[in-house]
């Protein structure tokens, strides 16, 4: 069960990552591809508080990650990351980030389809 909670606190770290990185992002704008946007960038984001965050998360995230890799195998392991996209859905709405496309709704279906077969079959055989 130690090892599920490790996994779990992994994957939760790593959509807040995502979101709080995108806040951040948000709050910089877009970046073209040449030379002074991308330093001009890289000085903005050095000074965020989201950014610093989202990075701050995915070292934490990182570390569980590797505690959970010296305990379990990959292949048991790395299903549990598709848990990921159905979580970063969940927040999406909850802070209301905008889900864009029915292409997008349809790719967190698959999400939930690989999640219900693999995922949930690992839980109940742990049970």
């Amino acid at each position: 069960m130690t090892n599920l909670l490790l996994i779990l606190t992994g994957v939760l770290l790593n959509a807040a990552a995502q979101l709080v990185l995108k806040k951040g992002m948000s709050q910089i704008g877009s970046i073209q591809v040449d030379i002074n946007s991308i330093l001009t960038m890289v000085l903005k984001a050095s000074t965020n508080i989201y950014v610093w965050s989202g990075l701050i998360f995915y070292v934490i995230s990182f570390v569980v990650w590797l505690m959970v890799l010296s305990r379990v195998e990959v292949s048991y392991a790395y299903p549990f990351l598709s848990i990921c996209y159905i979580i970063l859905i969940f927040l999406t709405l909850t802070f209301n980030y905008p889900v864009r496309t029915v292409v997008e709704m349809v790719s967190s279906s698959f999400a939930w389809e690989y999640f219900y077969y693999i995922v949930l079959d690992k839980i109940i055989l742990l049970i």
